[in-house]
């Protein structure tokens, strides 16, 4: 073969092998920007520190402070009580922001949130995506279950509404999976792109855990897991890589609350939330049938209502046991997806407040639904023709039914009521708050009011449209080019059309992809 057909050749391998990825990033970073969810309690706390930081050189919050009730104080100034990383991962794309579009006008903020969203959580929870497909891969699963799975998760999950959304749920959820894949990477590299490897994954696994505090955990599980899948030496480097993020939110909690051990959460401003806090281990006690009901099957914040398709994950678990050649990776994700689970269910306030599902889990998600896909996969070997077919149809009417109501809750208001308010739209109240789904969601969807969240002049989520003073704040890419109604969504469905049936269409000829074959998603 002559140099011209060697180099065509390599293209071709190049683009089997990182298109369909390319493809799922760009179509999920284009899915995820398409909504702009507005402001909120949590999202003002968060974006407020980016601002004082970047506008004002100063961690305290005492100018935006009475956007939020998610405060802390002390000496008389108010901070942001989250978490810093995400706010942190967020202050270079603001700054860089600002010096090109000096804010003018009142939409800057709100334009500069919705950016910033994309920016920093929209892409992440993309790349997440893509990085689970590669997990899948390494773990030999079939490229067509895994894009099942993969697509179930993303679009078909309430990790769909927290990647539209400045909050870190989705941003730490990509964090972890991605830590988890560096890991797996590195015990089959070199000596120099190993040691990156690690590095780059105690440096995300400590990222995750400043900007969600239990997450802690879950880097110290990552942390034995590498001790125990090559050598102590390697868990030392992975160790290293963690220390940064560790002493940036160590100087920040020193400067703001006083000692670099102490939290916001130790310090806050509502009442409520202080009682909260104040039981067990910061809100942290026990599990009880209430919260585990309630986050697996529960109308309210159930997982199974809104992604039918996790049905598969005791089989998916089941099969995993069995494959032996990943045992050891088998008690990782077991012990990641039941440890965080075991402290949400935990938690005083499990429900999360006005919340899309169970969205404390959410980090947790992509390595359930490795679970997920070794269940599809088996399901769809088992018995002849007739159950084979059965089991197709069950895992397409569960993909559908998750996307298409997820997609309705992203596109009214994935932020559910946690308390009773009267929300009319015309004739069509919200009766109940525990079925958001049935009573709220696709009521409203079907009606084509869309968009449908709407916030006070200070940036207090509201959501009487009709009460003096609010203003509406939702929107999506379709209503800004004209469209109304259900008619907004045509552009996306057609995308998604397209581009996922690109990506079916390329991989049809691959029926597994192997670990160690670099050719596949390893």
């Amino acid at each position: 073969m002559n140099d011209a057909g060697k180099g065509a050749s390599r293209t071709r391998q190049f683009l089997r092998r990182y298109l369909p990825e390319l493809l799922l990033f760009v179509t999920l970073s284009i899915t995820y920007s398409y909504f702009s969810q507005g402001a909120g309690p949590n999202q003002n706390s968060r974006f407020d520190l980016v601002r004082a930081v970047v506008e004002d050189r100063t961690f305290r919050i005492d100018r935006f402070a009475r956007n939020t009730i998610d405060l802390a104080k002390r000496d008389d100034h108010f901070y942001s009580d989250k978490a810093p990383g995400l706010s942190f991962a967020t202050i270079p794309a603001y700054a860089a922001y600002r010096a090109i579009a000096p804010a003018t006008g009142p939409g800057s903020v709100a334009r500069a949130r919705y950016l910033m969203t994309t920016l920093v959580v929209g892409l992440f929870s993309a790349l997440g995506a893509v990085v689970t497909w590669r997990v899948m891969g390494r773990f030999g699963l079939g490229r067509g279950s895994s894009l099942a799975a993969v697509t179930s998760f993303a679009l078909g999950s309430p990790y769909f509404a927290y990647a539209t959304l400045y909050v870190a749920h989705s941003f730490v959820a990509a964090l972890v999976i991605s830590a988890v894949y560096l890991l797996l990477r590195a015990q089959c590299s070199s000596d120099r792109s190993r040691a990156f490897a690690l590095g780059i994954a105690g440096f995300a696994a400590g990222w995750a855990a400043i900007s969600e505090y239990p997450i802690a955990v879950i880097a110290v599980v990552l942390g034995l897991y590498t001790w125990r899948s090559m050598n102590f030496k390697a868990m030392v480097v992975y160790g290293f890589g963690g220390i940064p993020p560790v002493l940036l939110l160590s100087f920040y909690n020193a400067r703001c609350f006083g000692a670099p051990w102490k939290l916001g959460y130790s310090q806050l401003v509502v009442p409520e939330f202080q009682k909260v806090i104040a039981r067990g281990f910061f809100g942290i006690g026990l599990p009880s049938f209430e919260s585990i009901y309630g986050l697996l099957l529960s109308e309210f914040r159930g997982l199974l209502p809104l992604s039918p398709l996790v049905v598969f994950v005791p089989l998916g678990l089941w099969c995993f046991w069995k494959t032996r050649e990943h045992r050891r990776e088998f008690w990782l994700v077991t012990v990641i997806v039941f440890t965080l689970f075991w402290i949400v269910s935990s938690y005083v306030r499990w429900d999360g407040g006005a919340a899309m599902g169970p969205r404390y889990f959410i980090p947790a998600l992509p390595l359930l639904y490795v679970f997920l896909a070794h269940g599809i996969e088996q399901a769809l070997k088992v018995g002849g023709r007739a159950l084979k077919l059965a089991a197709a149809s069950l895992v397409s009417f569960g993909w559908v039914a998750g996307v298409f109501i997820c997609l309705a809750a992203v596109s009214v208001m994935p932020e559910f009521p946690d308390a009773y308010l009267p929300i009319p739209l015309g004739d069509q109240p919200i009766p109940r708050i525990t079925a958001p789904i049935r009573d709220f969601v696709l009521p409203w969807f079907l009606m084509g009011h869309l968009s449908a969240k709407a916030t006070w002049p200070t940036g207090m989520m509201g959501l009487d449209h009709y009460e003096a003073g609010h203003e509406w704040d939702a929107w999506n890419l379709g209503e800004r080019m004209g469209l109304n109604g259900l008619a907004s969504l045509a552009p996306l469905l057609a995308l998604w059309i397209v581009a996922f049936g690109f990506i079916a269409w390329m991989l049809r000829d691959i029926h597994r992809a192997k670990p160690e074959d670099e050719s596949g998603l390893a």
